[in-house]
């Protein structure tokens, strides 16, 4: 906010924080880097007029200064600390009190390791750019102009100029919103979420941030089982989450990058606390147990961890529609589908097997012959059943789109890509462990583009 005459700089509080593990199997490191900054420095002409008004008794009053408050932690010194622990016998407690415990201690090395120290770097707005400097300087000089004159062309002028720098200024906003989650994990295409990504770069306004944050909470809590050594650290890594987005509901945002882009899309939209506590729920239960007892276990494990994320994006879209929410319903539960049948080769690399336990008693598949990496004709079999049951998800979800309204559907555009893979799987003849079956399906940007220009999915 820039103020009317003299530029009076606010208190600055920013701070940034990453949740990593180091890989050993008696460590887990949760590293928070924060940065609090004191009031900056008033304009001169602005300080001097306080100065002039202000009573002569002023012992109390406090002097803006152009130093900055900032703290330093030895995040080495905390390692090292860290893993001198003996996590095995500490986390021996049920999750929450683990994670209580793990915060006290923390904390408690935190404080042991941290300085503080006063900087002359002035203070910058962190979605502040050049242009927007110059927006700001016209501003300025339009007020300067009506002040001196004070004359109604002069005020239309200052009227103009404000106008534009609130749109400059939102849009700048909005732009280093959409860079912070992107930030969250560094590069979205690496971490299998990329064709997700491209359908919510379709998705217009402040709709396309929420959506964004959406996703990039998914991607955090979805890559903890793959990065952990004990299912007790992943408990206290997705108790951390619950945490936050509990937070996030009563107002007190998080520094965490996707926290911090959470919390604004629930000043923007009205998103149900339900459903970021399922998409949790969903990835703690699959951590405590891998393995899925039937087909319908494995539908209720992506309704909640991939319908949920669709439920969100139609909330910030502001869409309520029973049609709507039952597309995202099926589109999620195919999605989840495609995505285990996708999955087999790499979790194979890991010793892990998720497939429904009955379907492979059904088709006589041994877990031992999916590990190793044999495509019989009974684990095809037992795919064709998987991409069936997603194919008929995707129709009868496409069933529905007479009655979904035109807004709804640019949410729904993950469809295409669900649809381009069950495709190919099709035409490599249920063979998972074919290669084709890893790539992304062939002018995807394209075709999510067509889609929403037809106002299909």
């Amino acid at each position: 906010m820039v103020a009317t005459c003299s530029s009076i700089s606010a208190q600055e509080y920013s701070s940034e924080c990453s949740f990593e593990t180091v890989k050993s199997d008696t460590s887990c490191v949760l590293s928070v880097e924060s940065e609090y900054n004191s009031p900056d420095s008033y304009s001169t002409d602005a300080a001097s007029s306080e100065a002039d008004e202000s009573p002569s008794s002023n012992d109390d009053v406090l002097i803006p200064t152009n130093k900055i408050k900032r703290t330093f932690v030895d995040y080495k010194k905390i390692r090292l600390d860290l893993q001198e622990i003996e996590w095995e016998n500490s986390l021996q407690q049920d999750t929450e009190a683990s994670w209580e415990l793990f915060k006290d201690i923390l904390l408690s090395l935190e404080l042991k390791h941290t300085k503080t120290y006063f900087s002359e770097r002035p203070r910058t707005l962190p979605y502040m750019s050049p242009q927007l400097k110059k927006v700001i300087n016209k501003k300025k000089k339009a007020w300067k102009k009506y002040k001196n004159c004070e004359s109604a062309a002069h005020l239309e002028q200052y009227k103009k100029a404000r106008n534009k720098l609130r749109n400059a200024t939102r849009k700048a906003t909005i732009r280093y919103e959409e860079s912070i989650a992107l930030e969250a994990k560094t590069n979205p295409k690496k971490k299998g979420d990329y064709e997700n990504f491209l359908a919510s770069l379709l998705i217009n306004g402040d709709a396309r941030s929420s959506s964004i944050a959406v996703r990039a909470f998914n991607i955090e809590v979805a890559s903890i089982r793959d990065s952990i050594s004990q299912t007790q650290l992943g408990l206290m890594r997705l108790q951390f989450w619950k945490d936050l987005i509990d937070d996030a509901f009563v107002g007190r945002p998080s520094a965490q990058p996707v926290g911090m882009e959470i919390w604004r899309a629930l000043q923007r939209h009205q998103l149900s606390k339900r459903y970021f506590r399922r998409i949790i729920e969903a990835r703690e239960d699959n951590m405590k147990d891998k393995s899925f007892n039937d087909i319908q276990s494995a539908e209720d494990y992506a309704e909640k961890s991939v319908s949920s994320i669709l439920y969100l994006t139609l909330e910030a879209l502001d869409v309520k529609n029973v049609n709507a929410d039952h597309a995202a319903s099926h589109i999620g539960k195919a999605q989840g589908l495609v995505s285990m049948i996708r999955g087999i080769p790499i979790n194979a690399k890991h010793g892990v097997v998720n497939l429904p336990l009955e379907l492979l008693a059904n088709h006589k598949v041994s877990q031992s012959s999916v590990l190793r990496g044999t495509s019989d004709q009974g684990l095809k079999d037992l795919i064709f059943d998987l991409a069936s049951q997603a194919h008929h998800h995707l129709t009868h979800a496409k069933s529905l789109a007479h009655s979904v309204p035109e807004e709804a559907k640019v949410a729904l555009l993950p469809a295409v890509s669900v649809h381009q893979h069950l495709e190919r799987i099709r035409l490599i003849d249920f063979d998972v462990y074919n290669p084709k079956l890893q790539n992304r399906p062939h002018w995807l940007a394209a075709k999510l583009w067509w889609h929403k220009m037809r106002n299909k999915y």
